[in-house]
């Protein structure tokens, strides 16, 4: 898992759009991870470090959101 040390930055203090420009990399490093190791050679298991993958890109992405000034909630819907 070594492998995915270079995106932990991104997926836990990045923005949404850093966190997008790092997926194309992130899914072929995961791809590679899937044809390498004994371990994560299940569908199973790929399934199971997807989720976590996808849970910290939510997190991220409503930590973002809530942290942001102004509010998104409390922006005009004209600048939306």
């Amino acid at each position: 898992l070594t492998t995915l040390e270079k995106f932990y930055d991104p997926l836990y203090k990045g923005t949404p759009s850093e966190i997008m420009e790092s997926v194309p990399a992130l899914i072929n490093a995961i791809r590679m991870i899937h044809a390498v190791s004994r371990y994560y050679n299940t569908s199973e298991r790929m399934s199971s470090l997807f989720v976590k993958v996808t849970n910290q890109m939510i997190s991220s992405c409503k930590q973002y959101i809530y942290e942001q000034e102004p509010r998104i909630w409390d922006q005009d819907k004209v600048e939306l």
